[in-house]
């Protein structure tokens, strides 16, 4: 039968920040444009494929309270015209769960009172990778352990086209040397696919590789004094 997924479970993390608490919809398109090659004798237009484009919109509520050190007015106001590191999952962003990332320009940031209503915001924005398909190795849990090592998530198939890596601190105490992808074609013998290095700050990162991409994936991290709050998701592309 279908798992059909409520989205009171969705999570929402940009630029580092959680804003799952001040969303209430989140929607996010993506297209690819055609050219037509219709030529003589053809009966039926025929087409290729252009390039892929991804859009995002969300709605919620305007907040004075603040996530972390930053208000909800703060995080949003100061994205606009720039780019943010977003990444969102349907069905929370526990190890393993499958969630969409964007590189986002964020386009617009509206701000809307209504005598009978709460004050509401809204978002939109324009992706400049696409839309691409995440999976989950580290849930936003606190950790304060100097090191450690996330459960294991198999991909169902070893790749060779490449991918991408989301960090986001949402909390830190104290600084980490580093925080790792790791891959494995066994599950067993396992090799550096992406590596954020040293951290000493909230914040988000997108890293990109190419090449093969194995099978068994899994989220690292050492050197970690205080303690840290982080979500870590990879892409691993299809085509």
């Amino acid at each position: 039968m279908p798992n059909f997924i409520h989205s009171k479970q969705i999570q929402v993390y940009a630029g580092g920040y959680n804003l799952t608490p001040f969303l209430d919809k989140i929607e996010t398109d993506e297209k690819v444009d055609t050219a037509e090659t219709s030529c003589f004798g053809n009966t039926n237009k025929t087409f290729i494929s252009g390039l892929y484009d991804a859009t995002l919109t969300g709605d919620g509520f305007y907040a004075e309270n603040s996530i972390t050190e930053d208000q909800i007015d703060d995080i949003l106001g100061s994205a606009l015209g720039n780019s943010q590191i977003l990444s969102w999952f349907p069905n929370t962003s526990a190890v393993g769960k499958k969630g969409y990332g964007m590189l986002l320009l964020n386009t617009s940031y509206t701000i809307s009172s209504d005598i009978t209503k709460a004050v509401s915001i809204a978002i939109a924005g324009q992706s400049n990778v696409a839309r691409e398909g995440l999976i989950s190795l580290y849930d936003i849990q606190p950790v304060s352990s100097s090191s450690g090592v996330g459960s294991t998530v198999n991909l169902g198939n070893t790749l060779s086209f490449g991918g991408s890596a989301y960090l986001h601190v949402i909390a830190l105490t104290g600084s980490i040397n580093d925080v790792t992808v790791q891959h494995s074609p066994d599950g067993t013998s396992w090799s550096t696919l992406a590596d954020f290095g040293y951290i000493n700050s909230i914040g988000a990162q997108r890293l990109t590789f190419t090449g093969t991409v194995y099978q068994y994936v899994r989220a690292s991290y050492s050197g970690l004094t205080g303690s840290e709050t982080f979500n870590i998701s990879i892409n691993q592309k299809i085509r």
